[in-house]
């Protein structure tokens, strides 16, 4: 919005002159709830969302950094609720004219004129409390259009574009979809029924728990992984297709054998095709690096470059990974349905800490018993061997050299040691190999592939019977 009103009254008169000036006769505004505690918290403290609260009136003047004052959550809502209560008043009757205006929040509410009154009402068909995510709830809307229709999605969020393409199987087929993005010169409009026949049914049902995998706003993204070279993998492989779809699935017997699919692609992506086992993944990798050229040479090699996140998360990282973007494959897959989960996140891959939801990034010991052990025993050692310096201070340097020596030796016998042992016993919890992120974004990541955009890109005046704005 250009040249933002001084007052919240001319901030919402303007906004509805501006939405009820596009040709379709229905018009729906779909906004993001913010629950707490939610899934989301960790993304809103690396965007440093503020949470004080806020009150708004009618003649109140706004902040004079509006945009700035939007990073408040406390601040959307109060403005998103005084749009839905401000908007029935007589003043909007000149806006509104022959539109049908559909504002979803934590309920949908309708608006129409009706002589000459704005008539403002509930609608419980489209209203979807359990999720706070807009995407979602706005999948659900064109999931209840059951005649032929010409939609046209405005918005700035790619994940939308996933989360529809995995849904196309449920949509109304005779419905022509459009996606409206960008600004200015800039803005297109992608023909989403094109992109889903080109992709294919099977790729396109994968696409969410794809984008969840390899990091979205909910879950961490593997470092420096990104998406092309993922989404090529899917695209030329039915095991994983499938494996990303059945992902959903309640049956534990399909879940673990998805869950065994998943570590293997997690393997593939880091760059070993012919393993299922991370941990035998990370053990390649670090002896590769590490590994002893001689077998009675000390371990006393030095890598100052050596990334521990360029190695992939072990199999109790990487089990709570799965589970978080299980819950959340779910809530996108099943965003037609009004209750799209039953799954909570306290046992998907999340805990409650002050008020608010954290990862779990593991269950279990942070180091296998065999090397934490031999840790332990050694800084005992060393630590006797502290003391005794006390005891006879005239030894000290001797001493110390001996300390050095011990030191050294056990560095020695626990590199052998882990040459010995399994492979399973080198997965040390490093730094997670995820970081925080959504990655690249999906609509960028397409003109990568092998799509014909000719088809698919046309001009922005396509004229639709609704259209759905994403806020």
């Amino acid at each position: 919005m250009k040249e933002v009103p001084q007052t919240y009254n001319g901030i919402a008169k303007k906004f509805m002159s501006t939405i009820s000036q596009m040709r379709s006769i229905r018009i729906d505004v779909v906004f993001d709830q913010y629950f707490s505690p939610s899934i989301k918290d960790c993304e809103h403290s690396r965007r440093e969302e503020a949470t004080s609260p806020v009150s708004i009136g009618p003649n109140q003047v706004r902040p004079h950094n509006f945009a700035a004052e939007l990073k408040n959550i406390q601040f959307k809502e109060a403005l998103v609720n005084f749009f839905i209560d401000h908007w029935d008043s007589e003043d909007m009757v000149p806006f509104i004219g022959n539109k049908n205006i559909y504002v979803s929040y934590n309920k949908c509410y309708s608006y129409k004129v009706l002589n000459n009154k704005v008539i403002k009402t509930t609608e419980e068909s489209l209203s979807r409390e359990e999720h706070e995510e807009a995407e979602s709830r706005i999948i659900f809307h064109i999931c209840q259009i059951d005649f032929d229709a010409k939609v046209v999605i405005r918005c700035s969020d790619s994940d939308i574009l996933i989360i529809l393409l995995g849904n196309m199987d449920h949509l109304n087929l005779s419905l022509n979809i459009w996606m409206n993005m960008g600004v200015g010169n800039h803005q297109r409009c992608i023909n989403i029924n094109e992109i889903y026949r080109i992709l294919g049914v099977s790729l396109c049902k994968a696409l969410p728990c794809f984008h969840a995998i390899t990091g979205c706003d909910y879950t961490p993204a593997f470092f420096r992984k990104g998406k092309v070279r993922p989404f090529k993998m899917l695209e030329t492989s039915i095991e994983y297709q499938l494996a990303f779809q059945n992902i959903i699935t309640d049956d534990e017997d399909i879940l673990e054998t998805t869950f065994i699919t998943l570590e293997k692609f997690i393997c593939q992506m880091y760059g070993v095709k012919n393993s299922s086992d991370v941990n035998d993944v990370r053990f390649h990798l670090i002896s590769s690096t590490f590994q002893s050229k001689k077998s009675d040479e000390n371990f006393d090699k030095k890598f100052r470059n050596f990334d521990s996140s360029s190695v992939p998360p072990c199999k109790a990282e990487l089990l709570q990974h799965l589970l978080r973007v299980r819950y959340v494959t779910k809530l996108w897959r099943n965003a037609h349905l009004k209750h799209p989960t039953s799954l909570s996140p306290v046992d998907s891959g999340w805990i409650i800490n002050d008020d608010k939801y954290d990862f779990v990034w593991f269950v279990g010991d942070q180091l296998p018993s065999t090397v934490a052990d031999i840790i332990i025993q050694n800084d005992r050692v060393l630590e006797d061997n502290d003391n005794s310096q006390y005891d006879d201070i005239n030894n000290s340097d001797s001493e110390s050299e001996d300390d050095y020596d011990d030191f050294e030796d056990a560095s020695f016998f626990t590199w052998q040691d882990l040459k010995k042992n399994t492979k399973s016993k080198v997965s040390k919890n490093k730094h997670h190999a995820n970081k925080t992120g959504g990655g690249e974004a999906i609509d960028d990541e397409l003109n990568t592939t092998d799509l014909k955009m000719l088809d698919i890109i046309a001009p922005v005046s396509v004229e639709s019977e609704l259209l759905l704005i994403l806020r």
